[in-house]
C-alpha cells in the first residue's frame, strides 16, 4: 500500500465518520424537537449544548479531511472522488433532513414566540382593565344622591 493510497483509505474512513457525525446530529436534532414540542426547556438547553459541541467536533474532522485532501496529487484526488462520491451523497441526503428539521424548529419556535407575546398582551390587557376597574370603585360615582 502507497503512501497516497493510505491517505486515500484515511480519507475514506474520514468520510464514514463524518456521515456517522451528521447522523449523530440528525438523531439530536430530532430531540431537539421532541422537546419543543414537549415545552421541556431544560432538554432543549443540554441538548442544543450537545449539539454545539457535536458541531465542534465535526468542523475539527473537515478541517482534517480538507488538509489531507490537499495533499494529493490532482490525479489521486480525482480517483478518490469518484470513489467517495457515493458516501459523499449519504452525508448530503443526511445533511438535507438535518436543515430541514432545523427550519421546522426554528418555525415552532417562532410560533411559539408570537403565541407567547400574544398571551402576554392579552394579560397586560386583563390588567388595565382590572386596575380601571378598582379605580371605578375608589372614586365612586360622579352622581349625587338628589338624583
Amino acid at each position: 500500500m502507497t503512501m497516497t493510497s493510505k491517505l486515500a483509505e484515511q480519507i475514506m474512513n474520514g468520510l464514514e465518520s463524518q456521515k456517522t457525525g451528521y447522523n449523530k446530529l440528525l438523531e439530536l436534532a430530532g430531540q431537539q424537537k421532541e422537546a419543543i414540542d414537549a415545552g421541556d426547556d431544560e432538554k432543549l438547553v443540554r441538548v442544543i449544548q450537545h449539539k454545539e459541541q457535536h458541531l465542534r467536533s465535526m468542523q475539527e474532522l473537515e478541517q482534517a479531511l480538507k488538509e489531507s485532501a490537499n495533499t494529493l496529487t490532482d490525479q489521486d484526488r480525482q480517483d478518490l472522488q469518484e470513489r467517495a462520491r457515493p458516501l459523499q451523497n449519504q452525508v448530503l441526503d443526511v445533511m438535507e433532513k438535518l436543515i430541514e428539521l432545523e427550519n421546522t424548529c426554528t418555525e415552532t419556535l417562532k410560533a411559539k414566540a408570537v403565541n407567547t407575546r400574544e398571551e402576554l398582551t392579552e394579560l397586560k390587557t386583563r390588567k388595565n382593565n382590572i386596575k380601571q376597574y378598582g379605580m371605578f370603585g375608589v372614586k365612586g360615582t360622579e352622581f349625587s344622591g338628589d338624583a
